[in-house]
């Protein structure tokens, strides 16, 4: 009996290892087949029951299933399981996470055990939304139901269309999106803080076209350089003065070892240390050398970096200089003769329009003689060492000389001497029109879109006298209130602005109502100056909150205009009253004027200064000079009396004029 029972349980442990063996077999050849989504094969599949699904194992196998029937089993076998995903494996550390190549599935929708479905370790095509149900086609008849069962499915084979496809498997994954193409929405409208472009449906909206970004972004490459620059230079400046100071230390005391503390405290502190500006530097120059020199960096360099200390040799521009200023003395000279020739001629007609062709020229000639005065200013700074370039705020990389600058007064110069020459050397038909002439090729000159004639100078004096003319619109640099302050120099040859457009839209038909005495207009144009000036305080006040001395500087230019303003009512109406209104506000004019320019302007007026009654700190060593400006000023701030006192001659002759 124990022999018997032995020999059984070997046959039956023989009979165990098969069946493991072909379990083993057809799980590898399961794992071995490709099941991708789109080359699954649905006619495969034959359901003769909803609620049936193959599965592997026969139902007498399956736990909890033991009283199913043959039947049963049989209608079992004939089902196939609809695609899992994985089942959660114990012990797993993606127990909680579901999505997108997750070995954790979600809970089931139809009513089958859990127990029943097989664990499947394979992961969803990459080619396919994980989110898209794409296992089972929409629009065949094995699609499931609300409930989760699956449909049956009939035979496509019997409602084939002429041209259809019958492989299976061919081309499903592009049928399954076409009918699922009218169940996907349409996307809704952009949400308007998304600023993107469509690169494939529309091409890109340039806002700035490509020459303008190129010119903009080059300019701000070099004013970048220029910044640098400026950085750079106040570092060096900074190390010089403390070499400076301490040398002279030294030197005063005595020191030993000299220049210890430059070696011990200045030589290593940042500012000398630092080679991040001039990592900047070398960048630009090649970012400037390689977009926009062609990689040339020496042309790249000569552009970005300023002149200044550079050494030129002006002296074409001194000879140029000397040939057309000497061109117009020669030519005015002989010009002015002519005129006053014609002064005592004994046409009338003559005679008064040469008066005020001296008179128009007369006011050219005086703007000459202070363009002249500040080249001479220039030339002065220059000596003296002062960096008049940084605080005109002058472009290091287009400042001119003193002497490229005076080549444009010696041109005019030359313009108005030749004028005058050919004005009053014939008596013609052209005789009035000369002036036009003049100061239209002034004009040309000056605004000339070329770039010839020192263009980038021109630019900066055409913007410099637009922000004068919107003067309290732009903040106040020092160009814009010493420009004004020139100008407020310049009151007679403002009123000839007045005085050439009036003679013109006249036709030179009775010139003597277009003069100071007559003109209501001459005395307005007069009084622009100090009214840009008072904008300019204005502006300064409003910038600063700062009263005094804003405030007060307007108070000044006030009594000016009023004064002004008075001074052409007096000459019109010559009543005692506006007589004496004039008076008042000149003699106060005068006065606010001269302390003005005593005590804010020049400093002077202390009276414990250890230099009586000027200031600590003189840039003239002998101080005479200062005491006789002293003087001198309130005598010519006072030259009002003049009209007050000679009341019949106030419109002055046409020499003096001139």
């Amino acid at each position: 009996m124990n022999l018997h029972r032995h020999t059984l349980e070997n046959e039956v442990c023989k009979g165990g290892k098969k069946k493991i063996k072909a379990i083993a077999r057809a799980l590898r050849h399961v794992e071995q087949a490709s099941w991708t989504p789109g080359r699954r094969r649905f006619s495969q599949i034959s359901a003769t029951r909803r609620d049936s699904i193959q599965f592997p194992l026969t139902p007498n196998e399956i736990p909890g299933l033991g009283s199913v029937t043959q039947r049963h089993a049989g209608n079992w076998a004939n089902q196939a399981a609809p695609e899992r995903s994985p089942l959660r494996t114990p012990a797993s550390r993606f127990d909680q996470t579901e999505g997108y190549g997750s070995i954790v599935p979600p809970r089931p929708s139809h009513t089958i055990s859990p127990s029943l479905v097989p664990s499947s370790l394979q992961l969803p095509d990459p080619a396919i939304d994980p989110d898209d149900n794409y296992f089972t086609p929409r629009n065949e008849s094995s699609t499931l139901h609300n409930d989760g069962l699956l449909a049956p499915y009939t035979n496509k084979q019997k409602n084939l269309r002429p041209g259809q496809n019958t492989q299976p498997g061919r081309g499903s994954l592009r049928k399954q999106i076409r009918d699922r193409r009218p169940t996907i929405g349409t996307p809704g409208p952009r949400p308007s803080f998304i600023h993107r472009i469509d690169f494939v449906t529309r091409k890109e909206y340039q806002s700035v076209p490509y020459t303008s970004a190129k010119r903009k972004l080059k300019l701000a490459l070099l004013e970048f350089y220029r910044g640098l620059e400026l950085l750079k230079s106040y570092a060096d400046l900074n190390r010089k003065a403390f070499r400076k100071m301490n040398k002279k230390y030294d030197k005063v005391a005595y020191s030993r070892p000299t220049g210890r503390y430059m070696t011990e405290k200045v030589n290593k502190a940042w500012f000398v240390q630092s080679d991040i500006v001039e990592n900047h530097l070398v960048a630009v120059e090649d970012l400037y050398a390689r977009y926009f020199e062609r990689g040339n960096r020496k042309a790249a360099t000569h552009k970005l970096r300023g002149k200044a200390g550079i050494p030129t040799d002006y002296s074409p521009n001194s000879f140029r200089n000397g040939l057309l200023l000497a061109g117009g003395l020669v030519f005015g000279a002989q010009g002015l003769a002519y005129a006053i020739g014609h002064l005592f001629s004994d046409e009338v007609d003559v005679k008064t329009e040469t008066s005020y062709l001296l008179q128009i020229y007369g006011g050219y000639f005086l703007i000459l003689v202070h363009f002249f005065l500040f080249c001479l200013d220039c030339r002065v700074w220059t000596l003296s060492k002062i960096n008049y370039i940084f605080v005109f705020e002058y472009d290091t990389r287009h400042v001119l000389d003193w002497r490229q600058l005076s080549e444009l007064p010696c041109l005019f110069s030359l313009l108005l001497g030749l004028c005058m020459w050919l004005n009053f050397r014939w008596i013609n038909s052209l005789y009035i029109y000369w002036p036009v002439v003049l100061i239209g090729l002034t004009v040309i000159t000056l605004f000339l879109p070329a770039r010839i004639l020192y263009y980038r100078s021109r630019l900066w004096w055409a913007y410099s006298h637009w922000r004068l003319l919107l003067a309290g619109l732009y903040p106040v640099e020092f160009r814009d209130f010493f420009l004004g302050d020139m100008y407020c120099s310049q009151t007679y040859a403002m009123g000839n602005i007045a005085l050439f457009f009036c003679l013109y839209a006249n036709k030179w038909d009775n010139p003597p109502m277009c003069n100071s005495s007559h003109s209501r207009i001459f005395g307005f144009v007069t009084t622009i100056p100090s009214i840009w000036r008072g904008f300019q305080c204005l502006r300064r006040y409003y910038d600063t909150r700062n009263a005094f001395p804003h405030l007060v500087n307007f108070g000044k230019y006030s009594f000016s205009i009023l004064y002004y303003l008075t001074l052409s009512l007096y000459r019109i109406d010559k009543s005692t009253t506006l007589r004496g209104i004039f008076i008042t506000f000149a003699c106060l004019n005068a006065i606010y004027a001269s302390v003005w320019d005593l005590a804010m302007d020049w400093s002077l007026c202390n009276p414990y200064s250890k230099n009586p009654y000027l200031r600590d700190f003189l840039g003239f060593r002998r101080r005479w000079v200062y005491y006789v400006a002293m003087i001198i000023d309130p005598i010519l701030r006072f030259n009002w009396i003049l009209y007050a006192i000679f009341i019949h001659d106030i419109q002055h002759s046409a020499v003096l004029s001139f």
